[in-house]
């Protein structure tokens, strides 16, 4: 029930374009899609690709944080997602386009 409060705290948070406190929910929430689209929303890069290491392999959010990081022309911490993530074909595709 706590986490579903901070949840909607982070929501609140983000519908307001307060994304400093809309991560500070999402991160007490463990809701880490949230998480990545508030430090992408922040421009806060570091901790996006922070976020990569504290993830699961196989997490679809890794999918996400790799698109968001390669429309950015970011391709080390683009290619990190998509190999946790479990696509290398991705991943080798993001180096072409990006180099």
């Amino acid at each position: 029930m706590l986490t579903r409060a901070y949840k909607n705290l982070g929501d609140f948070s983000a519908e307001r374009q307060k994304w400093s406190k809309a991560c500070k929910y999402y991160k007490l929430a463990s809701d880490f899609e949230a998480l990545a689209h508030a430090y992408y929303k922040l421009e806060d890069f570091q901790s996006m690709e922070q976020l990569i290491s504290f993830l699961p392999p196989g997490s679809p959010t890794l999918e996400i944080l790799g698109e968001k990081f390669q429309s950015l022309g970011l391709c080390q911490p683009a290619v990190n997602s998509f190999v946790k993530f479990g696509d290398g074909k991705r991943a080798v595709d993001c180096c072409v386009l990006l180099h």
